[in-house]
């Protein structure tokens, strides 16, 4: 990664590099403010193996990233709005003995944290000094980001730089991405989309604005912001997609400069693009991404055109560097069109989980596919292959529950709620009620259609058997979402019983 981002430093020098509403910043000073940087961590510091990230978005997280890189280290994100345990458990699970910072981010931690974190504040000075800086090798660790883990505490996954350079090698024939885009750092640090954001801008000579966590969840101001820095490149999951459309739509924005919106993260609802296919027709490119953090960022590639069939949620064909496997419970293929779980080899594959090797083997192991030994990552989703050669997404397998009995699908009941009349937004979760596993249900509704929630529960009734029913439907004003722009269903209200 420091080799294709040094390239754009010297043969664009004056540049533009990073954005903000407040300033910008040149490839040349990025490239002088980072050798500074990691010259100190040097000195003072010595190798280390892995250094912390608390920063807010800015352009000092970008500094700090190729610091952390030219100091020979990988860089580890903490997020300011994640909890303060998360925070502790990640700087004690990667023994970081360094933590980058800022003022402004720094007023977030508490006196006990501020004490006992081993910071670095990077509004400090740093006199220059003659240090050899490191190149590091395309095997070496470039980040580990911490995901969700079944045990309750989160597992860091180690991705090397090779894997984030072939990703970009491997899109580029897809997007040609070049230097007179402008990407978005809409995604916290902490969640691998921010990965495919930086470097996707970096590595081929572009701009990155970085919008600040309020600006970013401003949506009118963002929308306005897009179109005042010519934003060409926007990542978005789909839940945040589907806010920046009705608002891109509602004020009338022209969005001239914006050519690709890319998604990933979670399902994308097909039918929710109508609106926007409506406004902006195929001027602007939609492409649908699966992808896995263990995977890095993307597998797969999917372009979205008005007359999809809506009803298969169709996630393409992998990248040219990666295959994927539908196989049943012995880890044999299943036949086209057969559910299964999904399996991800190739060259995006992870290191695996820091500290953790049981559970690496568990998720990374080798199997003979057609004929050859392969190295796998089991991704835990439900897949199944169509007849076209495109994949069909199903759902996480652990996103089946069992009610009175019956294994359910969120997912189906939930898109059973979003055809109803009038409902724009819908999830449907679990919880216990009286010793008893139940089903709740969540709506958004269109801004001219009237909540009702036996009416809903009426259509459902119609539509499901009785045990795939929620017991009630909450009306909701909005979805509440994650600071990566997922839907937080620990988030969602108690269900009001109708």
């Amino acid at each position: 990664l420091l080799s294709l981002f040094t390239h754009h430093a010297q043969s664009r020098s004056q540049q533009t590099a990073l954005i903000t509403s407040q300033t910008e910043l040149s490839y040349q000073v990025l490239s002088t403010r980072s050798d500074s940087l990691a010259a100190h961590i040097l000195k003072q510091y010595g190798t280390l193996e892995y250094i912390g990230l608390y920063l807010q978005p800015g352009i000092d997280t970008v500094v700090a990233m190729l610091a952390i890189m030219k100091a020979g280290a990988a860089y580890v994100p903490l997020s300011p709005r994640a909890p303060a345990a998360r925070n502790a458990f990640i700087i004690d699970d990667a023994q970081l003995k360094l933590v980058l910072t800022n003022t402004i981010s720094q007023q977030s931690l508490s006196e006990n944290e501020q004490s006992n974190w081993p910071l670095l504040n990077l509004d400090n000075t740093f006199a220059p000094c003659d240090i050899a800086l490191c190149q590091p090798s395309p095997d070496s660790a470039a980040y580990i980001i911490y995901t969700s883990g079944t045990t309750g505490q989160p597992k860091g996954v180690i991705q090397s730089h090779k894997n984030v350079a072939r990703l970009l090698s491997a899109s580029q024939p897809l997007y040609h991405f070049n230097s007179e885009d402008t990407w978005v750092l809409y995604h916290d640090t902490i969640f691998d989309f921010s990965v495919w954001e930086i470097w996707g801008a970096l590595c081929h000579g572009g701009r990155l604005f970085i919008p600040s966590y309020e600006e970013a969840r401003d949506s009118f101001g963002f929308v306005k912001q897009c179109e005042q820095f010519a934003v060409t490149v926007l990542n978005q999951t789909p839940s945040a997609f589907y806010n920046f459309s009705d608002v891109a739509i509602s004020a009338a924005a022209s969005l001239d400069s914006l050519s690709t919106v890319i998604f990933g993260g979670e399902q994308l609802n097909y039918d929710k693009l109508s609106p926007w296919w409506q406004r902006f027709g195929q001027r602007i490119q939609l492409v649908n991404m699966y992808g896995i953090t263990e995977t890095t960022v993307h597998v797969t590639y999917q372009p979205l055109h008005p007359n999809m069939n809506t009803q298969i949620a169709d996630i393409g064909v992998p990248l040219n560097d990666m295959q994927a496997w539908v196989l049943d419970s012995q880890l044999r293929p299943v036949p086209v069109g057969c559910p299964g779980e999904l399996f991800i080899s190739g060259a995006g594959l992870a290191i695996g989980y820091l500290n953790q090797p049981e559970l690496s083997a568990t998720r990374f192991f080798e199997l003979t596919l057609n004929g050859k030994l392969t190295r796998v990552y089991k991704t835990g989703d439900n897949a199944r292959l169509l007849p076209s050669g495109h994949l069909e997404y199903l759902g996480r397998l652990d996103n089946q529950v069992k009610i009175r009995g019956h294994r359910i699908e969120l997912g189906e009941v939930e898109s059973q709620l979003l055809s109803c009349s009038g409902v724009k937004e819908a999830a449907v979760i679990t919880y216990t009620r009286q010793n008893q596993t139940a089903l709740s249900g969540y709506a958004v509704m269109e801004s001219h259609a009237y909540f009702d929630a036996e009416r809903l529960l009426n259509h459902l009734r119609t539509q499901l058997p009785a045990y795939m029913v929620p017991d009630s439907i909450t009306q909701l004003t909005a979805m509440p979402l994650t600071v990566n722009g997922k839907l937080d269903s620990k988030a969602l209200p108690l269900p009001q019983m109708s």
